[in-house]
């Protein structure tokens, strides 16, 4: 696995997106873009690879938390569906 490596970050704002509109992909297949709004940043633009990385790492995480709540003894789906029917009473 290839470890995490933060990004430049270089700012950016609406402006100059809107003034300069091929700049703004450019830079992010580079570099990730923060995006201000009256000098506050409101959005960060980063190449569609880093982002396929970054939900890599997400969907990697939640599979981690799912294996861990089974081994604590999370029921599975089908013994929750049998739980859940067991309880209402027109699955009985």
């Amino acid at each position: 696995m290839q470890k995490y490596v933060r990004p430049k970050s270089s700012p950016g704002s609406g402006t100059a997106g809107k003034n300069q509109p091929g700049q703004t992909p450019e830079t992010t297949i580079r570099e990730s873009a923060s995006i201000t709004k009256t000098g506050r940043k409101v959005a960060v633009e980063v190449s569609s690879e880093e982002y396929a990385r970054l939900q890599a790492l997400d969907d990697a995480s939640w599979i981690r938390e799912a294996e861990k709540a089974e081994a604590k003894g999370y029921l599975g789906s089908k013994a929750s569906m049998e739980f859940v029917r067991s309880r209402l009473p027109r699955w009985k």
